[in-house]
């Protein structure tokens, strides 16, 4: 279970005091919302319901570093820099330890110092994309990150650690939120799980770069699967396909074979987004366990088409292995 721990100090400089009151309801807001979980909705945020705090926390991992904060939009209107600015303010804030899940209205941005640079604003831009509303974009955004630090798990630091194994380290967040020209500061304070989960690796396939990319990205998916069978069925189709290039990096049709596995794992990695999105989100289709019967239908046929190409290559081989020992065992007379 996730341990939260949150001090605040409101440093307040303002023109008037006028704007101070103004300011000092969302404020309150944030830092009672942070301090019971690691996602700040405040009143008036874009598609957010009473709901959304719980179900955007039940999708954060104790030692993912991720922090959500949806604002409404007008508490960034008149911030030079717009949301972007904020989300640089947070993260200077926050001692530079968290991985930054921000929007404002309809806007949103993801942003962290702990990811190289660009990884952050690239997924949640992905997550943007592919979402109907702010609170799916977050969570989006969160799955993006759990599936980029299972491939990349020496790219992300652990989390702040205390000597004592019984206790949860409390650092100080500084959240500096320009709200109005004069500034508004908090300070959040948060503990983290000291220990860190396991992540599987994602195996080092060899098959050529452009089927190698989509291998990767399914099996990055491929955890986000609530059917196990499923899900370890998808490994092992990964697996064969890999194994098909290893088998025939020799052949003279390589390059139509790159094309052809190509096009077929876009389409696999496809359907697999939308079984996902159902899975999710069932009650927005009409026949949500037909949908997901007809994608995993899909995929255990191109997993047919891997295993029967193989299979075609073997028989060839096969061919002069059994040519070869008739051969030899007729030698036992000689």
């Amino acid at each position: 279970m996730r341990k939260i721990a949150l001090l605040a100090t409101l440093c307040l400089s303002m023109l008037s005091i006028s704007t101070m009151a103004s300011a000092a309801g969302p404020l309150d807001d944030v830092l009672a919302c942070l301090k019971q979980q690691a996602v700040c909705v405040m009143e008036g945020a874009e598609d957010a319901t009473p709901d959304t705090p719980r179900e955007l926390a039940s999708q954060l991992a104790n030692d993912d570093r991720i922090v959500i904060v949806m604002l409404p939009a007008s508490s960034v209107a008149s911030i030079n820099g717009g949301l972007s600015a904020v989300a640089r303010s947070l993260d200077e804030a926050t001692q530079q330890h968290y991985i930054i899940s921000l929007s404002a209205g309809d806007e949103a941005v993801g942003y962290s110092s702990i990811l190289p640079p660009g990884v952050a604003a690239d997924l949640m831009e992905r997550a943007v994309s592919v979402s109907t509303n702010m609170p799916e974009t977050h969570g989006t955004f969160a799955r993006n990150i759990h599936n980029w630090q299972e491939v990349h798990p020496e790219a992300t630091p652990p989390p702040p650690t205390s000597p004592d194994e019984d206790e949860f380290p409390v650092g100080i967040l500084s959240i500096g939120v320009l709200f109005f020209a004069g500034g508004i500061g908090f300070i959040v304070t948060r503990r983290r799980q000291l220990a860190r989960e396991r992540r599987e690796r994602i195996p080092q396939f060899t098959a050529p770069h452009a089927v190698k990319e989509l291998l990767e990205a399914i099996m990055m998916l491929r955890h986000q699967i609530n059917d196990t069978a499923f899900s370890s069925q998808l490994e092992q189709t990964c697996r064969d396909t890999d194994a098909y290039f290893m088998r025939n990096q020799q052949s003279r049709h390589i390059g139509a074979d790159i094309e052809m596995f190509s096009g077929h794992l876009q389409r696999v990695l496809d359907v697999l987004s939308q079984y996902i999105d159902v899975q999710n989100h069932p009650r927005y289709y009409r026949t949500p366990t037909a949908s997901m019967a007809q994608g995993r239908t899909a995929v255990e046929g191109y997993a047919a088409f891997v295993l029967s190409n193989i299979q075609r290559g073997v028989d060839l081989r096969m061919v002069d292995f059994t040519v070869n020992t008739d051969i030899l065992s007729t030698q036992r007379g000689v």
